[in-house]
């Protein structure tokens, strides 16, 4: 499933991008947007990451975390 927020800009974010934004402090929130069962298979997960559901991260996108960076991810 996918969404688009209009006035959001979206790109794919390598992990090591991400590894080098959380190692140097950048302002951003990380949503794991994976499935309840997809979590409880496999819990590993980005540190400081938020789980939520896809619903939730639409929300969130749309109701003002717009002062930070924000990464979601569901795989």
């Amino acid at each position: 499933r996918s969404f688009h927020v209009t006035g959001v800009q979206t790109c794919a974010l390598p992990i090591y991008e991400l590894q080098e934004m959380i190692r140097a402090a950048v302002p951003l929130v990380v949503l794991d947007a994976r499935s309840h069962t997809a979590r409880k298979l496999d819990p590993r997960h980005i540190p400081g990451a938020i789980a939520i559901n896809l619903t939730q991260a639409e929300k969130a996108l749309k109701t003002g975390l717009h002062d930070h960076d924000i990464v979601v991810y569901c795989s």
